[in-house]
């Protein structure tokens, strides 16, 4: 089987330009929950994200 996604959010707290995109690995910001600590100032909507992408790879880990 082959498993690809294409992660193409910009956060709204971005430091960068936004003509440079979404850089490469930064998907892992939510993977790991940085939106889910307030202090950072990301979006509600910003936090589901993060919860849905912390629940795809914990599925994927868990079934393959």
């Amino acid at each position: 089987a082959v498993y690809l996604y294409l992660f193409d959010h910009r956060a709204s707290n971005l430091a960068w330009p936004e003509w440079m995109g979404v850089i490469h690995g930064y998907e892992i910001e939510f993977v790991f929950g940085l939106p889910l600590e307030k202090r950072l100032n990301y979006t509600a909507e910003e936090e589901k994200l993060s919860r849905r992408m912390m629940r795809y790879w914990a599925n994927f880990a868990r079934t393959g």
